[in-house]
């Protein structure tokens, strides 16, 4: 072992420039434009295989869109869905929540994230209403190599048999299911 100890220079404190950690600005309104002032309510239902979303109307029972979106699913998939709604804006005070467009899209992504992640999706009532709200949120549930099909909403399905009947005859293109 030799006498000599080996030296390391320790910076002085007039060279060593440590910068405070950036502190996160706050989320704005723009942060996701198409987002913002948005209301809707949106119903999930998934099994091992299938991941059901659609629009969810005020003018039909909850209970009603809920059971058929479960009769759609039992038609595919013998298992139980698992089930969550989702009502946006959370409070019917707009200005409780600070930045209304990124708190929609990350709730929707931890929804979409739990619930449609590697399954088939059936979106239902984001096809047909071409607004920016719509788009957006097909955008955050539906992933481009998803295997998805769309219909219409559960609500106008319950108004209106031949739209069952079309999406019947689209889940029997995807999925071979026998009629």
């Amino acid at each position: 072992m030799s006498a000599e100890a080996e030296t390391v220079e320790e910076p002085r404190a007039s060279e060593a420039t440590v910068e405070p950690p950036a502190s996160p600005e706050p989320a704005t309104r723009s942060d996701h434009p198409q987002l913002e002032d948005i209301t809707c309510r949106l119903g999930f239902w998934w099994t091992p295989t299938w991941c059901l979303v659609s629009l969810l109307s005020d003018e039909i029972s909850d209970d009603l869109q809920s059971g058929l979106a479960r009769r759609i699913l039992a038609a595919v998939e013998d298992d139980a869905p698992e089930e969550r709604l989702l009502s946006w804006p959370p409070f019917s005070k707009r200005s409780v929540v600070r930045s209304e467009g990124a708190e929609f899209r990350a709730l929707l992504v931890s929804l979409s994230d739990a619930a449609c992640q590697g399954r088939r999706l059936l979106v239902l009532g984001l096809e047909e209403e071409q607004t920016a709200h719509a788009n957006a949120i097909r955008e955050v549930l539906v992933p481009e190599e998803a295997v998805s099909v769309s219909g219409p909403a559960l609500s106008e399905m319950a108004a209106n048999p031949e739209g069952k009947r079309a999406l019947w005859r689209r889940l029997r293109e995807v999925c071979r299911v026998s009629a």
